[in-house]
Order: structure tokens, then C-alpha cells, then sequence
């Protein structure tokens, strides 16, 4: 018995120290990988750090470092998916005053106003107190045009930081947007006295072109525009607008400046993207391509480049290079935009087998996250695929069940279609995630009825809702219905004439009243209503009642 007792002990042992190495193995290569993430993101290599975090957080979905360097990742893609990360980031550290603070900026850069505000309402009321927080809460109720409310905020911030050159930005920045033609001249003026304080020179700079090119004075702008990039702290951005000035403005010097950028792009995948997007909508796609070629291999195949090689290449309709050109990649969480693209290139090339499959690809590729099953129904909308439209929306109902507007856009279509029986499937999925929704279970009733789905028990159903609801009309109707197929006519017909005479002229309500009049040997009095369903939208189960009492 005590060999035994310390064989197993001793097992424990064992089983313990394995635990404890594998944990730490798994720590030491977490470690190594945000390592090779820091080191591709310092390179502009953005596709090597997606690849390095997304292993990072196959192993610990729960790492915060990995989910902070996901939205800086998405955020140098300019893609919109780094609100999420930035959320991720708050839920995994929610009492961070910073975390929250980040989020409400990205969610501004991005016009979420509602995101920003909710971030900024989960401060804490210590954290309500800083600088940062009215000087952000001030620039949510900027972007939301409140402009009295922004000034307030950032007159609050002023009492903690009275010298803060920022502020005294944010205020001109507030009297420039106002209606008033006298304030607006004081926030121009203020904005030509800051740009003589170093901290704010370049963000002053920028307004004051931004106002001039809004008021049709693009040589003035230029002129502004010239001395942000005269500044050591210029952004790539501005570059950008300096090229957009000098094509409005027709400057020689445009084609010097252009070539100079595109020479300067070539080694870093963002910056080559923001140009050859510039490009794209001021020159054509053939351009565009060919400058994209000649980009090297690193650059070329680092996201987010082959987002721009793909837009040139479905605008001039080339599939067979379109495929060529994604084979081979892996895009990361943006993997479903690479496959819907290729959906896109087959059905261009009639390989509609191919784009099934791969359809089938994209829709798993989401792994149903909200943001990649938008971007999905973002590029089916924009190339009219209806069937694929209904695959995301059946996706959301499924795994977003609170998604009403999905609801309501899936049950318009499959009722326009005349599709009863998918309507039930969707009804009753709907049900199973809000199991007390009157509306639903009176649905799953009625389509139930129509089909005769005993296994659904909709004369239950219609029952329940009807002595819970007893004052809505098409409650009613279906509780009538159910009555009449129980072959009880006159307690449908009860039932029906609780209902107000100008709703019975409802055609969908008026289908269902003729029915029962008919049923219930009322055929003369039903005439009425039974022209009045003529013109209704019904499903082809009602469509048949309406005319077997009609006596069609």
C-alpha cells in the first residue's frame, strides 16, 4: 500500500512538473512571437506581425499585449476592425483609464461617435476628473456637431491645464466650424497665432489649409500645406494633401512630387497603399497596377497592398490575374475579403462551382465575427448577389440573435419571395433566443399553421399569444385561424369581429376575415374582404386559402 500511495504521488509529480513545463513553454513562445511582432511592425512588415499575434492569441486568446498590437496592426491598415481590438483591450483591462481613453479616440478617427461615448461613460469618476477625459469628451461632441457642449468640455479641461497650447487649438478649431461669420474669423485668427508654438504648428497649419481649400482658395492652401511639410513632425498624410492641392491648383511640380512619393512608398506597405489609393481616384487603374508591379516583393505582398492590387484588378475586370495575384496569400482576420474576392474572379470567369466553394471558404473564414460578416455583405451588396446576401444574414440571426435589423431583412426577403418554409426555420431560430417575444411566437404560429407543422404546436402558441395579447389585430387573426382549422368556425369568427372595422381593411387582415366568414358560412359577407386580399402580399399558402373561398 505505500509503494502505491508514493507510485502515485508520484504520478502527481509528474503531472504537475509536465503542466508546469508546458505552461511555461507556452509563456516563453508567447513571448518570442509579440518579440517577432515588435520587430516586424518596427520593419513595416504588417503582415509578418498579423501572422505572429494571431499565433500569439491562438494560444492565449486572453493576451492583452497581443489584442494592443492586433489594433495597432489594423490601425496602420486603416482597417475598422481596430475599434474591436481596442474594445477587447478595455474588456480585458476595464478599470484602465487609458484603455478606455484609446478606444474613444479610435472610435472618433473612425466618425463612432455611440462607441466613443459609451467608452468615455465606463470611466471611472476619478478618471472623469483628468485633462484627458474632458479634452476627449470634448472632441465626441465636436464630432457629433455639439458645439456648445465641445466648448464646455474643453473649457473644463482648460482649468486643469490652463497653458496647454492643445486646448487653445481645440477652441479655435470649434469658433472655425461655428455658423457665426465673427467667431469663425476669431478661430482663423487664433489658429494663425498658434502656429507660431511648435507644439501645435503642424495641426494648426493643417486646419488653416483644410478652411482655405473649403472656401475655394487652393493656392492658399498649398501655401499652408507647403509649410506643414516643412515641419519635422509632418505626416505621410500630409504629403498626400500637398499632392491633392498641387493637382487642383494644375502646379508643374505635381509629377516631380508624385514620382518622389512613389519612390519614397516603396519600401513601406502603408504608405504604398495610401498613395496608390490616391492614385486609383485620380488616374485610372492601369496606372495605378503598373505602379503596383514594379513595388518589390516585400511591399508588394505585405498587407495592406494586395487590398489595393485587388481593387485595380476587379475594376478592370481581370480575373484570371486577380487569382493569380491572391493565390498563395493568407490575409490574416481580413482572409474573407482575399476569398470573396476570388468568389468575385470566378463567377467572372462563369467557374460558378468554384465560387460556391469558395464562397463557403469566405463565410467560415469570418469565423462569425461581426466586423468580417459586414465586410462580406459589404462586397455582395456591391456586386447584387442575393443568395449570398441571405447566407450572411441567415449567419447574423444565428449567432447575433439580439440583431433585430438582420430579423427584419431576412423575413422581408423570404416573405417577398413567397418562402414559408424557410420563414418558419427562421422564426423559430429567432424564438430560440427570445423564447417570451409575442411577435416571434405569433410568426412561428401562423407559418406553422400554414404548413401544417404539428411538431411546431402552433395552435398552442397562437393560444398563448392571444390570451396574452388579446387587443392586437393580427394576434388575433392567427388565434382565429387556429380556431377555425380546429373546426371551431364560430368561435374564430368571435374572435375575428373583436378586431376594428377600418383594421379589417388591412389586406393581410381582410385574407384572413373573408377565410373565417367563409368558414363559418358567412360566404355573401365575405365578398368584401376577399376583394380586398386580392390586391394583398400573402405567402402562397394564403394566396390558396384566399381563393378556395373565393370559390376559384
Amino acid at each position: 500500500m505505500k509503494k502505491l500511495f508514493i507510485g502515485i504521488v508520484g504520478l502527481c509529480v509528474v503531472a504537475v512538473l509536465g503542466f508546469a513545463g508546458y505552461r511555461g513553454y507556452t509563456i516563453l513562445t508567447q513571448m518570442r512571437l509579440l518579440r517577432t511582432a515588435h520587430e516586424s511592425l518596427e520593419k513595416g512588415n504588417l503582415q509578418g506581425a498579423l501572422l505572429s499575434l494571431r499565433n500569439v492569441l491562438e494560444l492565449n486568446p486572453h493576451n492583452l499585449e497581443a489584442c494592443r498590437l492586433m489594433g495597432d496592426v489594423d490601425e496602420l491598415m486603416h482597417s475598422e476592425q481596430v475599434i474591436e481590438w481596442r474594445q477587447r483591450v478595455v474588456e480585458l483591462e476595464p478599470e484602465s483609464v487609458t484603455n478606455r481613453l484609446v478606444l474613444a479616440r479610435t472610435a472618433i478617427a473612425w466618425g463612432d461617435m455611440t462607441m466613443a461615448q459609451k467608452a468615455l461613460d465606463g470611466v471611472s469618476a476619478e478618471g472623469k476628473k483628468t485633462f484627458q477625459f474632458h479634452q476627449t469628451e470634448g472632441l465626441v461632441a465636436l464630432g457629433n456637431r455639439q458645439l456648445d457642449q465641445a466648448e464646455a468640455q474643453f473649457l473644463e479641461a482648460s482649468k486643469l491645464e490652463p497653458n496647454n497650447p492643445e486646448l487653445r487649438f481645440n477652441l479655435a478649431l470649434i469658433r472655425l466650424q461655428g455658423s457665426n461669420a465673427q467667431k469663425s474669423a476669431a478661430g482663423r485668427s487664433s489658429l494663425q497665432d498658434l502656429t507660431a508654438n511648435p507644439a501645435v504648428r503642424c495641426d494648426a497649419l493643417r486646419q488653416l489649409a483644410v478652411d482655405a481649400l473649403a472656401h475655394s482658395n487652393a493656392v492658399q492652401a498649398l501655401s499652408y500645406s507647403r509649410q506643414v511639410l516643412a515641419e519635422t513632425n509632418a505626416w505621410f498624410n500630409d504629403r498626400l494633401l500637398y499632392l491633392e492641392l498641387l493637382r487642383i491648383t494644375q502646379d508643374a511640380g505635381k509629377v516631380t512630387f508624385l514620382a518622389r512619393l512613389q519612390s519614397e512608398s516603396a519600401s513601406n506597405s502603408t504608405t504604398a497603399y495610401k498613395l496608390g489609393k490616391w492614385m486609383l481616384a485620380n488616374s485610372n487603374p492601369e496606372t495605378t497596377l503598373a505602379w503596383v508591379k514594379t513595388l518589390p516583393a516585400s511591399t508588394r505582398t505585405n498587407l495592406p497592398v494586395p487590398l489595393l492590387e485587388t481593387d485595380c484588378r476587379l475594376l478592370l475586370q481581370d480575373w484570371s490575374g486577380l487569382l493569380s495575384s491572391l493565390a498563395g496569400q493568407y490575409w490574416g482576420r481580413m482572409e474573407c475579403v482575399r476569398l470573396v474576392s476570388c468568389v468575385r474572379a470566378y463567377k467572372g470567369l462563369g467557374q460558378e462551382t468554384s465560387a460556391k466553394t469558395t464562397w463557403i471558404q469566405a463565410l467560415q473564414a469570418t469565423g462569425n465575427q461581426s466586423s468580417e460578416l459586414q465586410q462580406l455583405m459589404d462586397a455582395a451588396i456591391r456586386w447584387n448577389w442575393p443568395v449570398e446576401q441571405e447566407d450572411i444574414l441567415w449567419a447574423v440571426v444565428i449567432h447575433y440573435p439580439d440583431n433585430r435589423e438582420a430579423l427584419t431583412t431576412l423575413s422581408r426577403r423570404l416573405y417577398g419571395a413567397g418562402r414559408t418554409r424557410a420563414l418558419l426555420e427562421l422564426y423559430s431560430q429567432a424564438l430560440e433566443g427570445h423564447k417570451q417575444d409575442l411577435e416571434l411566437m405569433n410568426n412561428v404560429a401562423m407559418t406553422a399553421l400554414l404548413l401544417e407543422a404539428w411538431e411546431k404546436k402552433p395552435h398552442e402558441l397562437a393560444r398563448e399569444v392571444y390570451n396574452r395579447c388579446p387587443t392586437n389585430a393580427f394576434y388575433i387573426s392567427t388565434y382565429a385561424y387556429s380556431q377555425l382549422l380546429q373546426k371551431h368556425p364560430a368561435d374564430a369568427l368571435k374572435a375575428m369581429k373583436q378586431i376594428k372595422p377600418e383594421q379589417l381593411e388591412n389586406p393581410s387582415l381582410a385574407a384572413y376575415y373573408g377565410i373565417i366568414l367563409v368558414g363559418a358560412g358567412e360566404r355573401d359577407q365575405a365578398r368584401h374582404y376577399l376583394d380586398l386580399a386580392a390586391n394583398a402580399t400573402l405567402l402562397p399558402e394564403e394566396r390558396k386559402l384566399v381563393d378556395w373561398a373565393s370559390g376559384h
